[in-house]
């Protein structure tokens, strides 16, 4: 099990430039944590498809069933306190911490594409291409 955000959800379902890397990541380890607000996240993602006509609405549809049965069961609420202690000792929104906090508290390592978490929470956090399962 791993923890990932929600661009690499997005890369699963929809044309994106991280399919490849989602892709790669879906084959080592299929069992994908996030917290709830990965729904948040990807219903706008898919909205900005729409938007751009990158897809239709049968597609996007399509893509949301797919990822919610993807995420069924796998979906979490971070603890307050935590997120919050975790934006003031980083530095980060209190988005990127929700994702911190899971992968910290659940001891999975955290997917991410963002090298700034990557620095900083080095223990934790690990580039999709650098994921091996067991890490």
């Amino acid at each position: 099990m791993i923890v990932v955000e929600t661009e690499l959800i997005a890369g699963l379902y929809l044309p994106t430039e991280f399919t490849e890397i989602a892709e790669n990541l879906y084959e080592k380890d299929p069992y994908w944590l996030a917290p709830f607000l990965w729904r948040t996240e990807f219903l706008s993602v898919v909205s900005t498809f729409l938007s751009k006509n990158l897809i239709n609405l049968d597609k996007a549809s399509e893509a949301v069933e797919l990822a919610e049965r993807q995420m069924k069961h796998r979906e979490y609420r971070p603890v307050a306190f935590d997120v919050l202690e975790k934006s003031k000792e980083s530095g980060f929104n209190t988005r990127d911490c929700e994702y911190i906090s899971l992968a910290s508290f659940s001891g999975f390592k955290l997917v991410t594409l963002d090298e700034k978490v990557l620095n900083k929470y080095p223990e934790i956090a690990v580039h999709p291409k650098n994921f091996a399962p067991n890490n």
